[in-house]
């Protein structure tokens, strides 16, 4: 699941969101963020929801392109 932080900034309401897609060789995580911005005119709550909508699609995009680089990578190690 995305990660959601709010954010008030000199330029208002804005939302960092990230994604822990996998581990690089070493074992660290590789982390993967995005910043959302609402229209000032939205409620909080709405901006939340929209925040959290934009987070899932972000995660299953970032899914989407692990599952392709893993297997891009894992057919192109040569047969032992």
């Amino acid at each position: 699941m995305a990660s959601i932080e709010k954010r008030i900034g000199k330029k208002g309401l804005s939302y960092l969101i990230t994604v822990t897609a996998r581990r690089d060789a070493s074992g660290k995580q590789l982390k993967h963020h995005m910043t959302y911005t609402p229209p000032a005119t939205w409620s909080d709550a709405r901006a939340l929801k929209e925040a959290t909508r934009q987070g899932d699609l972000f995660e299953a995009e970032i899914k989407k392109a692990t599952i392709w680089i893993t297997t891009r990578h894992s057919s192109n190690t040569p047969n032992m």
